[in-house]
C-alpha cells in the first residue's frame, strides 16, 4: 500500500506541478499579452506611417516678431510660398524676398530700386556737426555730368534720373541749374541726418529713353520753373522745400497780398515782376499774408533787379515782422518794424545791392554787390544760435557777411518790394522762385560723397536661361547717334552649350538690363560666325560703354519673330519663307527686304524695267551709245552722316564702249541714279568693269576703284555719305575706296540702279540706311561670361509694386523661387523641401533696413 501510495502521492504531485506550470503560462499570456498586442498595434502603424522610411518633419522657423502659420512647396516650379506674420512695434514695408536651399543671401536687390532705375549710385551725406540737420532737411547734391554721362541725361525737358532710399522709396528732388556741366539738385531727407553721422542715398539712372522729369514729388525728379519749355511744367519745388512759389499763372498764389502806389505795379505773368516809375512816393510790395518763416531756416529766391536802382529805392527781398514793405525799409519807419534782406539803392547808394538788417529802426550794413542786372539767388539765413548771414548764389558771387545779432523774431512774413521817397526814380524787380529750407547744422552743409555706378539685379526676359553680358565701348571722341545700329558678331563654337540656329529656328535675343527686348537682325551665318545687328536707342556717350545682354533660352524654344519687340528677326533670304522673320524696319533707320512681287510705292519711287519676285532685279536688254535709265530711289531724303547697305549681285555689261554712262549701282543721289544734272556718287560697274566707287558732281565723273569682290556673288556693297566732301565706298564692311569730290550738302535720296547701253542685270535681296559710326568707327564688343538665369532672375513674384506694407499683427502671403546653388531647387512631389529664405524690409517708426531669415522644411506638392 505504500508504494501504491506513493505513486498516487508521486501522481498527485506531477499532475500539480503540471497545473502549477499551465498557471504561470497563463499568467505569463495575461500579464505580457497586451503590452505585446501594443507593440504589434505600433508596429503596425509605424509600417503604415511611413516612418520605417524616415521623412524630416516640416517646420517654418522665424526670427523673432514674425511666424509663418501657412507654408508650402511647388514641386514643379519650386516656388516657396510663405504666410509671414509680423509682430513688431510698427507697420513694416517688405522691399524683396527670395530664399535658397543653404544661407548664402541671394542676389536680393539692396538697394531695392525703383522700376525703371537699371544703374545706381550710392550717395554718402555726412553731418559732421555735433547737432543733428532738421527734419525734412534739403540737402543740396552737385552732379557733375562728364562722370556719369554713360548713363545720365538732362536737357531741361528731359531727365532720366531720380533719387531713393534702400527700401526704393523716390526721394523728393529739384533741378536747380545746369551750367557748365554741373547740375545743382536738391533732395528732401525726410528723417534728417543724426549728429556726427551719415545717411546713405541713392541716385539711379533709367534708360536714356525714359523721361523722369515730373512735378508729382513722389516719382522722378522736378526742376525749377525756368528750365522747362512750359514754365513750370516739372516743378515739384513744392514738396521739396518748407515753402516754396513759383509765381505760375497770372495771379499771386494763395497765401500772398499786394499793394501799389500810382505809377506802380504788382504783376504775375510765370514769374513777379514788381516795377514802376518812382513818380508817387510809397510802397509797392508783394507779401506773404501770414508768418511762414521760422527759426533755423535760409530763405532765398532767384531775382533779376533788370533796370538800374535808384537812389530812394528802400527794399527789395527780405523776411519781416510786418507784410508792408514801407514802415519796413524806410529808415524813418516805426520803432518796432524789423527786416532782414537785401535792398537795392539804400540810402543813396545807387547802384550796389546790399545785405542788411534793420532792428527797431536801426541798422546794420552786412553785404553788398555792385552788379544789379544778372539773375543771381539771394539768401537770407536766420539762425536762433548764429544770429542773420546773407550771401549770393551760395556765395560765389560774395562771400557770406558777418553774421549779426540783430535777428528779428521769428515767425516772419516774406516781403518783397520798394519804397520810394517820389524822386521819379523807375524801379524793376523780377522773382522766379522763392522758397525757404532748413538751416544745416551751425551754417554747414553735410558733405556729399559719390560710390561707384552699380548695374541693379539683372532682369531677365521670360523664357532666357543663360545670358552674356555684352560690353559696347565706344572710343571715339563723340557720341554715337541715337538711335544706333551695332554689329554683333557671334561665334557659335564658344556658346555651343547654349546657342541653337538653323535659320528657321533660333533660341537667342538681346535685352537690357531692365528685361526689355532690344530690335535685333540676324544678317548672315557663315562658317560659324553669325553677323547680327541690334538697334541701340540710348546714345553711347564718348569715351563711354554701354552693357547689354545676349540672352538664350531652351534649345527647343523657337525665338525667331518679325515682331521687332520680341526674339530676334533676320534677312529674308535666310528663311525658307521668304521674309517670315524679318524685322529689319523695326532695326534700321530706313529697310526695305522687296518681298512679294511688287514695289513697295510708299518708301519708293522707280523708272525702267525693275521686277519684285521677293527680291529686286533690274535689268535691261537696251544696246547703243544712248544712256537709259532703271532705278529705284526712295522717297525719303537723308542728311550725312549714314551709310546705304544693299545685299546684292552686280553683273558686269556686255562691253564698255559706252564710257559716259554708269553701268549699275548702289548709292546716294539728288533725285535718281544719274540724271544730269544729278548728283550721284555710289558703287557701280565705270566705264572698264571695275567695281568701284564712282562720284559724279553733275559735271564730271571721279572713279576710284581698288580690289572689290567677284561679279554675280552676292555682297554687302555699302556707301557711307559722310559729309558732302567725304564718301567712302565698302565691300563686307571693309573700306575698298574714298572720294573727296564734292558733291552734296544737303540730304540726298537713297538710289539702286543704273545706266544702260549694253544689257545688264542686277539682283538684290534686301537695302537699308543705318545711322554712321563717331568718326567711322564701330564701338568694340567684347563678350563676358555666360551667368545662369535663375541666379540673377528677379526674387519678387508676387509684389506689383515696389513695396508691400505689412501691419501690426496683420500678415501678407510671399511667394519665392527657390535656388539650389544658381539652379532651380527641384524637388519630387511629397518629399520635403529644407532651406532659408531672406526678407528685405523696412520698420517704419525708425527707418531701419534689415534681412529676415527663415528656416524651413515643407512638403513638396
Amino acid at each position: 500500500m505504500k508504494i501504491i501510495k506513493n505513486k498516487i502521492g508521486s501522481i498527485y504531485n506531477n499532475t500539480q506541478s503540471k497545473d502549477i506550470k499551465l498557471q504561470s503560462a497563463i499568467e505569463y499570456l495575461v500579464t505580457y499579452g497586451w503590452a505585446i498586442l501594443i507593440i504589434a498595434i505600433v508596429l503596425f502603424v509605424i509600417f503604415n506611417s511611413g516612418l520605417l522610411n524616415p521623412q524630416k518633419p516640416t517646420y517654418c522657423v522665424t526670427s523673432s516678431d514674425f511666424s509663418c502659420p501657412v507654408y508650402n512647396f511647388n514641386a514643379s516650379s519650386g516656388k516657396l510660398t510663405i504666410n509671414l506674420y509680423q509682430y513688431t512695434s510698427s507697420p513694416i514695408n517688405i522691399t524683396a524676398f527670395g530664399c535658397n536651399t543653404n544661407k548664402t543671401l541671394p542676389e536680393m536687390q539692396i538697394p531695392y530700386n525703383p522700376r525703371a532705375i537699371v544703374y545706381y549710385i550710392p550717395i554718402t551725406i555726412e553731418n559732421s556737426q555735433p547737432s543733428p540737420t532738421p527734419a525734412p532737411f534739403q540737402q543740396m547734391v552737385n552732379i557733375t555730368e562728364s562722370n556719369y554721362a554713360q548713363y545720365i541725361t538732362y536737357n531741361s525737358n528731359f531727365a532720366n534720373f531720380e533719387y531713393f532710399y534702400a527700401n526704393g522709396t523716390v526721394i523728393p528732388a529739384w533741378i536747380e541749374s545746369n551750367n557748365s556741366g554741373k547740375l545743382i539738385t536738391w533732395v528732401n531727407i525726410k528723417g534728417g541726418i543724426p549728429s556726427s553721422s551719415s545717411i546713405t542715398i541713392y541716385l539711379g539712372f533709367a534708360n536714356k529713353t525714359a523721361n523722369l522729369l515730373s512735378s508729382s514729388g513722389t516719382s522722378g525728379i522736378g526742376e525749377a520753373p525756368q528750365l522747362s519749355s512750359t514754365y513750370a511744367e516739372y516743378d515739384d519745388g513744392a514738396s521739396v522745400f518748407n515753402n516754396y512759389w513759383n509765381f505760375a499763372g497770372a495771379s499771386l498764389p494763395s497765401g500772398w497780398a499786394s499793394g501799389a502806389v500810382s505809377g506802380s505795379t504788382v504783376t504775375v505773368n510765370n514769374g513777379l515782376t514788381i516795377s514802376g516809375n518812382g513818380a508817387t512816393a510809397g510802397s509797392t510790395y508783394a507779401a506773404t499774408s501770414s508768418a511762414v518763416v521760422n527759426n533755423d531756416e535760409i530763405t532765398e529766391g532767384y531775382i533779376n533787379q533788370q533796370s538800374g536802382a535808384a537812389y530812394n529805392e528802400r527794399g527789395m527781398f527780405g523776411i519781416s515782422t510786418v507784410n508792408n514793405a514801407e514802415p519796413v525799409w524806410d529808415n524813418g519807419g516805426s520803432s518796432g518794424d524789423t527786416i532782414a534782406g537785401w535792398s537795392a539803392g539804400k540810402n543813396g547808394v545807387g547802384y550796389i545791392i546790399q545785405s542788411e538788417t534793420v532792428l527797431n529802426g536801426a541798422t546794420t550794413y552786412l553785404n553788398s554787390i555792385s552788379d544789379n542786372s544778372n539773375w543771381y539767388i539771394y539768401s537770407v539765413a536766420l539762425s536762433s544760435s548764429n544770429g542773420v548771414t546773407t550771401f549770393v548764389n551760395y556765395g560765389s558771387v560774395s562771400s557770406a557777411s558777418s553774421t549779426t545779432s540783430d535777428n528779428p523774431s521769428a515767425p516772419l512774413y516774406v516781403n518783397l518790394g520798394v519804397y520810394n521817397t517820389g524822386s521819379g526814380s523807375s524801379f524793376n524787380l523780377q522773382y522766379t522762385w522763392l522758397r525757404t529750407r532748413a538751416y544745416p547744422p551751425n551754417g554747414a552743409m553735410p558733405s556729399v560723397t559719390f560710390g561707384s555706378t552699380q548695374s541693379i539685379t539683372l532682369n531677365i526676359p521670360s523664357g532666357i536661361q543663360y545670358y552674356i553680358p555684352i560690353n559696347i565701348t565706344n572710343s571715339q571722341i563723340s557720341s554715337t547717334p541715337s538711335p544706333f545700329q551695332q554689329m554683333v558678331n557671334i561665334t557659335e563654337s564658344s556658346y555651343s552649350s547654349y546657342i541653337t540656329y538653323n535659320s528657321n529656328f533660333a533660341n537667342f535675343e538681346y535685352f537690357y538690363a531692365n528685361g526689355t527686348v532690344i530690335p535685333a537682325w540676324i544678317e548672315s551665318n557663315q562658317s560659324g560666325k553669325l553677323i547680327t545687328w541690334i538697334k541701340i536707342n540710348p546714345s553711347i556717350p564718348a569715351s563711354g560703354k554701354l552693357t547689354v545682354y545676349l540672352g538664350f533660352a531652351s534649345t527647343s524654344t523657337n525665338l525667331l519673330s518679325s515682331s521687332g519687340t520680341s526674339g530676334i528677326g533676320e534677312a529674308p533670304q535666310l528663311s525658307s519663307t521668304y521674309a517670315q522673320y524679318d524685322d529689319g524696319v523695326s532695326v534700321f533707320n530706313f529697310y526695305d527686304n522687296f518681298a512679294g512681287t511688287s514695289l513697295n510705292t510708299n518708301i519708293w519711287n522707280s523708272e525702267g524695267n525693275l521686277a519684285v519676285n521677293n527680291g529686286l532685279s533690274i535689268s535691261t536688254t537696251a544696246s547703243g551709245a544712248t544712256c537709259g535709265e532703271n532705278d529705284a530711289y526712295s522717297k525719303s531724303t537723308f542728311s550725312a552722316p549714314v551709310i546705304l547697305d544693299v545685299f546684292g549681285e552686280l553683273n558686269s555689261p556686255k562691253s564698255s564702249s559706252q564710257t559716259s554712262c554708269i553701268m549699275g549701282g548702289v548709292g546716294f543721289s539728288a533725285g535718281n541714279l544719274a540724271g544730269t544734272p544729278s548728283i550721284t556718287n555710289g558703287w557701280a560697274q565705270d566705264s572698264v568693269n571695275n567695281f568701284g566707287l564712282t562720284i559724279f558732281d553733275g559735271s564730271a565723273y571721279y572713279y576710284a576703284d581698288s580690289p572689290s569682290t567677284s561679279q554675280s556673288t552676292y555682297t554687302v556693297f555699302s556707301l557711307a555719305f559722310v559729309s558732302s566732301s567725304n564718301t567712302i565706298a565698302y565691300i563686307n564692311y571693309q573700306q575698298s575706296a574714298s572720294s573727296i569730290a564734292s558733291t552734296s550738302s544737303g540730304a540726298l535720296n537713297a538710289v539702286i540702279g543704273f545706266q544702260y547701253n549694253n544689257f545688264i542685270s542686277n539682283n538684290y535681296y534686301w537695302a537699308r540706311v543705318r545711322a554712321y559710326p563717331p568718326s567711322g568707327v564701330m564701338p568694340s564688343v567684347s563678350f563676358g561670361s555666360v551667368g545662369n538665369s535663375a541666379s540673377s532672375a528677379p526674387f519678387i513674384v508676387t509684389l506689383s509694386s515696389h513695396q508691400v506694407t505689412i501691419p501690426i499683427n496683420s500678415n501678407y502671403t510671399l511667394t519665392m523661387q527657390c535656388y539650389n546653388n544658381g539652379t532651380i531647387a527641384s524637388v519630387p512631389s511629397g518629399q520635403i523641401f529644407d532651406g532659408y529664405f531672406f526678407v528685405n524690409y523696412t520698420s517704419l517708426n525708425n527707418g531701419f533696413h534689415q534681412t529676415l531669415i527663415g528656416d524651413v522644411a515643407a512638403k513638396a506638392t
